[in-house]
């Protein structure tokens, strides 16, 4: 697997997510914002409220979504021997993308899943070796390699 061109492919996914989302704060500050000459009912006010808290929303996921954009771009993803942020660690079963989530995408070796320095799924992987079996919610996994 072309590790470079892995997250080459991941940068542009996650920098489409960034102009989505700054495109939809856009909009929705646009719907926020009531002219002071124009006659307000209470209504324009109710959706002025729900229009800040789902600016708040939308703020908070955006700034997570920028973050993890950093990571992707300043991620080593060079030769590793143990499992660490960067690496892709080949099982039996999938793929694995260590440090950043994303829905599973089809690659020539198979599927890639990403897996959070989080989840539960990675405290149980993070010290494993290439050649070790080791089971995860009923599922049996073998490490072929780490790369």
């Amino acid at each position: 697997m072309n590790k470079e061109k892995i997250k080459e492919t991941l940068i542009g996914i996650q920098q489409g997510k960034v102009q989505e989302l700054t495109e939809r704060v856009g909009v929705i500050l646009g719907d926020i914002d009531i002219d002071d000459n124009d006659t307000i009912d209470p209504e324009d006010l109710s959706h002025q409220q729900e229009s800040s808290e789902l600016l708040m929303l939308y703020k908070t996921q955006l700034e997570k979504s920028k973050n993890e954009l950093k990571f992707l771009q300043r991620v080593d993803c060079g030769p590793h021997e143990s499992i660490q942020p960067g690496s892709i660690v080949e099982t039996n079963q999938f793929n694995f993308f260590i440090g950043h989530t994303f829905p599973p995408i089809n690659l020539e070796k198979g599927r890639l899943i990403g897996i959070s320095l989080d989840s539960p799924f990675y405290e149980v992987l993070k010290t494993k070796k290439a050649g070790e079996s080791f089971e995860f919610n009923t599922h049996n996994y073998t490490i072929i390699s780490i790369n």
